[in-house]
């Protein structure tokens, strides 16, 4: 089986993304751009390695947080753009 984006998480449809990071009844909550914990807390999303967000669609439960990592590994699956932490 592939390990690739879709098949990590249950959250791969972009509208399920969509719809979760639109507010809901005065939630004012939309999909995060930067990481909010952890070794690159502050980062762009989009400025974190892929085995980092590979590791937080395995482990982490924030809807919204999930569906921003999944739009961004979609984009560097579709651009062949993937990097990878140094150390």
């Amino acid at each position: 089986m592939s390990n690739s984006w879709e098949h990590v998480h249950g959250l791969c449809c972009p509208m399920l993304c969509y719809y979760r990071s639109q507010p809901q009844e005065g939630n004012k909550m939309t999909t995060p751009t930067h990481m909010p914990f952890g070794r690159y807390k502050g980062k762009k999303i989009s400025e974190v390695p892929s085995d980092y967000l590979d590791w937080a669609l395995k482990n982490l439960n924030d809807d919204h947080l999930l569906c921003a990592i999944e739009q961004e590994y979609e984009i560097r699956e579709e651009t062949y753009s993937h990097f990878y932490s140094e150390d």
